[in-house]
């Protein structure tokens, strides 16, 4: 059963050495799918938000963002007219040797 932290669209990622197989498409839980990763992703302990509504209000609000090394820049400037407010943007790299994501610079 999934840990659901503080509320029922909160979600604690669980990391395995495998990835789990599923026999049949028909019962596939999307939780199930979007809160799994491998092993050396650990060290991010992440919670994911899962919702299916169109907004999701962050009560203590968002410090800072974030970005995939590979961010695509229409998304990256999508992302920035969506906001709406001044919230700190950061691009990220990939730290080969430690397996691990750092901050890179600061974008907005």
């Amino acid at each position: 059963m999934q840990d659901r932290g503080i509320n029922s669209n909160l979600y604690r990622v669980e990391y395995s050495e495998n990835l789990p197989e599923f026999e049949s498409k028909k019962n596939i839980n999307p939780i199930d799918i979007l809160t799994r990763k491998t092993q050396h992703w650990r060290f991010e302990s992440e919670y994911r938000i899962i919702n299916t509504e169109d907004y999701y209000f962050i009560k203590k609000g968002i410090n800072s963002i974030l970005l995939a090394p590979n961010i695509d820049n229409e998304c990256l400037e999508l992302l920035i007219r969506m906001l709406p407010w001044k919230i700190p943007i950061f691009s990220t790299k990939l730290n080969m040797e430690e397996i691990k994501i750092e901050i890179d610079e600061k974008l907005l």
